[in-house]
C-alpha cells in the first residue's frame, strides 16, 4: 500500500493516525499546487 501525501486536511488526519497507531507505509508526495495530479501518467 502506498500513501500518498499532500497538503491539505485529509492526509493530515491520515499522517496522524498512522503515527498513533504505528504504521509505516511508503510515501509518494503529490505536488497539488503545481497541478501534479492533473499531468498524464
Amino acid at each position: 500500500m502506498k500513501f500518498y501525501n499532500s497538503i491539505g486536511p485529509n492526509p493530515r488526519m491520515v499522517r496522524m493516525f498512522m503515527a498513533e497507531k504505528g504504521f509505516t507505509t511508503p510515501k509518494v508526495e503529490v505536488d497539488l499546487r503545481g497541478g501534479e495530479n492533473r499531468r498524464d501518467p
